[in-house]
Order: structure tokens, then sequence, then C-alpha cells
């Protein structure tokens, strides 16, 4: 029966996707000169690393039929990071992040915005949680591949995402890497040495993805060479 309810649950949003009523909006570029000095090589160096690492402690968001997935790839990180530090759930709304990048002339509704945006916007302004309290960032930084573990159980989110398919994922929920759809963005929130791969949050709302992890799916850790160049996350 769990089975039979987790297919039925997929193959209802294979068809919202196939009928083009999921956005996406995620652009890559290049690292530029000046953010190789922003690369995060200082990772923290953890002697054992846990085996299983979840920062999911919120709903995923839901862009609706709009181009504004950067926007609440910050909106996941941030809500993720204050909740870590507020040690409650607080909410940082994407509407709210795709306010600052439409004020630095960086986000076209028909196409969406480079990921890197987001990160240079929430450094300028700043941004608030759904309780009022007010986040300031000093600086963002590159996450290197190889580091994603170690800043992940250090309690670090990554902005990040890929060309997606038709169906962006398979019947088990991992990212289908050779997508010619579109680009995307979305938040690595996680990792599983034991199953190899990487928790991450879309946001297609709480209704999409993992069934019991609401709005959620996973990267083989073979296809991250298949993700967008660059990583950022805020130290």
């Amino acid at each position: 029966m769990e089975n039979l309810v987790d297919r039925l649950h997929k193959g209802f949003h294979d068809v919202i996707e196939l009928l083009g009523l999921r956005k996406t909006g995620g652009m890559d570029e290049p690292t530029t000169l000046e953010e190789e000095d922003q690369l995060a090589g200082a990772a923290p160096e953890i002697k054992k690393l846990p085996r299983v690492v979840n920062l999911l402690t919120i709903f995923s968001q839901d862009q609706g039929p709009t181009n504004e997935c950067t926007g609440h790839s910050g909106a996941h990180t941030t809500s993720i990071m204050a909740t870590i530090e507020k040690k409650s759930i607080r909410t940082v709304e994407g509407k709210s992040i795709i306010a600052l990048q439409i004020k630095e002339g960086t986000y076209d509704p028909a196409r969406g915005d480079y990921v890197r945006s987001t990160p240079k916007a929430l450094v300028k302004y700043g941004v608030m949680d759904n309780r009022g309290s007010v986040y300031t960032f000093g600086k963002y930084e590159l996450a290197r591949r190889d580091k994603f573990r170690e800043l992940l159980a250090s309690g670090h989110p990554i902005m990040t995402g890929g060309f997606i398919d038709r169906i962006m994922c398979d019947s088990e929920w991992f990212w289908k890497p050779k997508g010619r759809a579109g680009g995307h963005a979305w938040t690595i929130c996680g990792y599983n040495d034991e199953e190899k791969y990487f928790l991450c949050i879309n946001s297609w709302g709480d209704s999409w993805g993992m069934r019991k992890m609401k709005g959620a799916f996973k990267i083989r850790y073979e296809d991250v060479p298949r993700l967008f160049t660059s990583f950022y996350l805020i130290p």
C-alpha cells in the first residue's frame, strides 16, 4: 500500500510537470576572478563527519507561475540558517528576496535570474524573517564541491541549481541530470553517505517531492559534476 501511494504521488506530479505547469528561472554563469578570492576553502575541519546530515527544518515555498526559483533558493537558505540560529522555525519569504533582485535590476520576469544574484543581494541589503528579526551578511562565498559535506555538517546550506528535464526527477526522486527544459535553482540542505546522495529543497511547494520529506529531492554524489558551475553560501 505504501509503495502504491508513493507511485500515485509521483505520477500526479509528473503529469503536472509534463503539462508545463511548473516554472524554473535559474541561470548559471562563469565564476568571476573576484569571486575566486571568495572560495570557501576554509570549510571547517571535522575529524569525523556524520554519516547523515539533514538541515531541512522548513517546508518548501512555492514559486508558483513565476521564474523566481533563485529568490526562493535564497529564502530556503536563509530560513534554514535563521531557524538554526534562533532555535525555532523561522521563514524568510521568497518574494522578499525577489524584491531585492528587482531593486538591483537583475531579475527578469521572462527569464529569471542568475543564482549569483541572490547571495549578492542578501549581502547588500539583508533580509527579515516572518517574526521581524533582521539578518545582515558580511559576504558570500563560493562552496567547493569537495567540501559540501563539511559545510553542511557545520550548518551551511548551499545555493546552486542545474538543468532539468520536463520531468525533473526519476521514480525515486533523484534529479535527472541530462535535462534540456531549462535551468532551475535550489538549495542543498543535507547528505546521506550510506545511500550516496545530497538532499535538496525545491521551490514547487510542499506537496511536490519525497512524500515524507515535503518539497525535497535527491542528487546522487556521482551527478554533482553535472550541476551548475558555481555553488554559493553565506558563512
